[in-house]
């Protein structure tokens, strides 16, 4: 069976549900944190993510308009699920820390449960497993490549080395 309109339309309306709420969510808890005494660290990358992420949308849907649909893989359906999983695993251990942005205050501990005990920054793992889990799964290859790459880069050059910084500046404190 062919990845159908109404499969992509699925996956795709539900990852563009997720991070509405998500975004809600997070704001909700920056402006608390923000009121608790929390610094925010690195806001300026905030709008290199925002359009990378808005940019992936408008090429998975371009891609998957105007290429023919590939057999639906199970393999790929799985994966796709499997890191929505993860996904929720990682922001319900943050709780009510977890934001969009980089915000930390001085003598709060990292949070170290759940999949946090495995790694450092597991929802980045997650965003990247993302963008490349959706692209494979509807075919759109290249979304996934480009894109994968593109989120990649901004994860290891940019946002994980901010956050990192953010760290070591309130343990210093």
């Amino acid at each position: 069976m062919a990845v159908t309109d109404a499969v992509f339309w699925f996956c795709a309306g539900l990852l563009g549900v997720e991070r509405i709420l998500e975004m809600i969510w997070a704001g909700r808890n920056e402006r608390r944190l923000l009121k608790a005494g929390y610094l925010e660290y690195s806001p300026r990358h905030m709008s290199v993510i925002i359009v990378l992420h808005l940019l992936y949308f408008v090429s998975l849907i371009t891609e998957f308009t105007f290429t023919p649909h590939q057999q639906l893989q199970p393999a790929f359906v799985a994966f796709f699920a499997v890191v929505q999983i993860l996904r929720f695993w990682a922001m319900s251990v943050m709780g009510e820390r977890f934001t969009a942005r980089i915000l930390v205050k001085p003598g709060e501990q990292l949070v170290s449960r759940g999949p946090y005990r495995f790694l450092r920054h597991p929802i980045y793992v997650v965003l990247e497993l993302e963008f490349i889990s959706l692209g494979l799964l509807v075919g759109a290859y290249w979304t996934a490549l480009i894109f994968g790459s593109a989120n990649a880069l901004v994860l290891l050059l940019l946002r994980i080395p901010a956050e990192e910084r953010a760290i070591r500046s309130v343990q210093q404190e």
